[in-house]
């Protein structure tokens, strides 16, 4: 459901990614990654390119709080169709294409998301960060696996 966009954003909008949701290993490390020096000078950003990273972030991050919290309100709304002592299917299920239509709009928001952050860096400087991420996530992998050896002993 989620796609690669997450990749990039930071605060509680991108770190849930931006955000719940199914796990997806081509996304890009989380937190303005383009802030941070070594990976200014590892993807040889220019001063224009970090400054549009930034300005494609800040306009970004108040749209997926704003689709989140749709989808929040949506859920809240089915949640309150299932408790009642009597279902109503067609309420129900309308409900829930409205919760299902609010989960694709942030979904169509951080692909469109991801594309500008593709357009931004080019092809090779994109593949870097895919990789990037891969590495990041195999290693928060082997660690929790060795955590979980650890606390079942």
């Amino acid at each position: 459901m989620i796609v690669p966009v997450l990749i990039f954003a930071s605060s509680a909008v991108a770190a849930q990614g931006i955000a719940g949701g199914p796990k997806n290993h081509d996304r890009m490390p989380l937190g303005k990654w383009w802030q941070d020096p070594a990976n200014v000078q590892k993807l040889n950003l220019t001063q224009e390119e970090v400054d549009t990273l930034d300005e494609a972030f800040n306009t970004r991050a108040r749209k997926f709080m704003e689709l989140k919290h749709a989808i929040e309100l949506e859920q809240f709304e089915l949640n309150g169709l299932m408790e009642v002592k009597t279902l109503d299917e067609p309420a129900l299920m309308a409900q829930f294409n409205k919760l299902e239509s609010a989960r694709a709009n942030l979904s169509r928001e951080r692909f469109q998301y991801f594309v500008q952050i593709r357009k931004i860096l080019g092809p090779d400087r994109f593949q870097k960060i895919k990789r990037f991420r891969q590495r990041m996530m195999q290693q928060q992998k082997n660690g929790a696996m060795k955590q979980g050896k650890r606390q079942a002993q």
